[in-house]
């Protein structure tokens, strides 16, 4: 019994770390596409379901379409995933009214575990915030992170400029 026991640990131990193995591939796979050099822009924002995304407005507004609450500067930045762990954030036309300089830059990692693949990146503010990376296709990438207040998943979608 014991045997068959220790057989079930050593089995579901392999799979965890075959898991966490294959995951560590997606993040370097991740972060060669990210940091190749190309410019990428915020696209897109919303939710697996319908949510109230402005809960202090005093109105319930359920909506999965978040993409009005993407904030300008976001949108008008170039994203830049540097080789050393930084992301550049090209300030256009558009600054962020706590930081008007043309540059900001903020600290990024990829890395996997038995769940996904994670990504340190940013919240709204850029400030630091760690996502799942839901998706990657050949010139975008989507972002998740759950909401704490109700556990609902939000996705952004940031794709490649040339």
């Amino acid at each position: 019994m014991s045997a068959l026991l220790l057989l079930a640990l050593g089995s579901c131990q392999k799979n965890l770390s075959d898991e966490q193995e294959n995951n560590n591939k997606k993040a370097e796979e991740f972060e060669a596409f990210v940091e190749s050099g190309a410019k990428f822009r915020a696209v897109d924002y919303y939710a697996e379901s319908p949510i109230d995304y402005n809960e202090q407005d005093g109105e319930v507004i359920l909506e999965t379409n978040l993409k009005k609450y993407i904030r300008d500067y976001i949108v008008d930045d170039d994203i830049y995933f540097g080789t050393n762990g930084q992301i550049r954030f090209v300030q256009n036309d558009v600054k962020i009214s706590s930081n008007g300089a043309a540059e900001i830059f903020v600290p990024y990692r990829a890395y996997g575990d038995k769940s996904g693949v994670m990504v340190d990146y940013i919240d709204d503010l850029y400030q630091p915030l760690s996502y799942v990376l839901h998706e990657k296709g050949s010139t975008y990438f989507i972002l998740s992170w759950k909401r704490p207040q109700d556990g609902v998943r939000l996705f952004s979608r940031y794709e490649q400029v040339l």
